[in-house]
């Protein structure tokens, strides 16, 4: 076990202690971690001010007083949406994880459908990063994960990439000062998760991403190999979390992907980005 601790700093520089916000983040084994989200008892830290859905903060401390925080997203704090189902948004961040998990590629922090304090919610392992690093700012060695997200996102039927959902996990502790303007991480990841997948998977096609630098171009053959290799369990894998018509609507652009295995175009008539971009 690694000891980690994620500090956010107030950016009046004020002597107050409650300017500061520091949590536990320690790098467990994803066993440990996928269990203690599952069953252990969440402590709540408060709420996330920008959220739009209510999600909250928690800190979870498993047997030998290791810590890590968690994002919790409660069914019944949803803001109603025009074109996804009231309550559901949960279900389908727990889809998008079961999805990355099954085809093998690890882009969603392990994520699961639980109660906390007597609410449904969706739990997710929050990944420690700097904020200020984005899709548009990031500097890949290798570009061959997003071509992932890409695919991910195509069969997610993603409506919400934005580029401020793309996490770079920092591996040790980590402090941000929001208005520094400088780099102070003291070590930085290469890991890449992307976060809320609320807004995913349903019936019509919805797909807004940043990401379209792949457009109109062959999807890698490994990537199409394990689509390949998991297509017949999906719809049982997902059927928990999503309706009939959806699970229906994800097989079919799996089979579609399949058949004509090319990155989809950009469609200057259509609604392609999401909106804000970060």
């Amino acid at each position: 076990m690694t000891y980690r601790t994620f500090e956010i700093h107030s950016p009046d520089e004020t002597n107050d202690s409650n300017a500061t916000i520091s949590l536990r983040c320690d790098v467990l084994n994803s066993s440990q971690v996928f269990q203690a989200i599952v069953s252990s008892d969440i402590r709540i830290i408060g709420n996330l001010s920008n959220s739009s859905n209510g999600a909250l903060l928690g800190e979870i401390e498993i047997e030998d007083d290791s810590k890590f925080s968690v994002v919790i997203k409660p069914s019944s704090y949803e803001n109603p949406l025009i074109d996804f189902e009231w309550g559901t948004l949960t279900k389908r961040e727990v889809a998008a994880f079961e999805l990355s998990q099954l085809l093998g590629w690890n882009l969603v922090p392990p994520t699961v459908l639980r109660d906390v304090q007597d609410l449904e919610c969706s739990v997710q392992l929050f990944i420690p990063h700097d904020p200020r690093e984005h899709y548009f700012n990031l500097a890949f060695d290798d570009r061959s994960v997003l071509e992932k997200f890409v695919v991910f996102d195509y069969i997610a039927n993603n409506a919400d990439r934005k580029a401020g959902h793309l996490l770079v996990e920092k591996l040790e502790s980590f402090e941000f000062f929001p208005d520094s303007g400088e780099e102070v991480a003291l070590s930085s990841g290469s890991s890449i998760f992307g976060i809320d997948h609320g807004l995913t998977f349903h019936e019509e096609d919805k797909l807004r991403t940043v990401i379209w630098e792949y457009a109109e171009k062959p999807v890698s053959m490994n990537l199409l190999e394990d689509v390949n290799n998991v297509a017949a369990r999906v719809e049982d894998v997902l059927s928990k979390y999503l309706s009939h018509a959806e699970l229906r609507a994800t097989a079919l652009r799996i089979e579609k992907l399949l058949i004509n295995p090319y990155h989809r175009a950009l469609d200057a008539n259509s609604r392609a980005f999401p909106w804000p971009l970060v």
